[in-house]
């Protein structure tokens, strides 16, 4: 049986700081069941990118915590998620 998941990370805006940072959560989705989980990584909003999930630009700081939200995806991929057949929704 082919079972979907999805990932995602995005940012609480409710949840904003007086500095203008957010948390960027992680959603699970697993046959209908969602998981939510805060990656413990703040950033400004304005630097989020919602459509690709992905802190805009290309500084050290921005590619560092892209890496550590890669990381993250390929830790669910690999941990939670090798016994069952899923279907990868992007």
């Amino acid at each position: 049986m082919i079972q979907k998941s999805k990932i995602l990370f995005y940012l609480l805006a409710s949840k904003q700081t007086s500095l203008g940072a957010s948390t960027i959560y992680c959603r699970l989705v697993l046959n209908n069941q969602r998981k939510q989980f805060s990656t413990g990584i703040s950033i400004s909003i304005k630097e989020w990118d919602k459509v690709k999930q992905r802190v805009k630009g290309k500084n050290p700081e921005a590619e560092s915590i892209n890496i550590c939200l890669s990381q993250i995806r390929w830790k669910i991929h690999s941990y939670l998620l090798p016994s069952v057949h899923f279907k990868v929704i992007p």
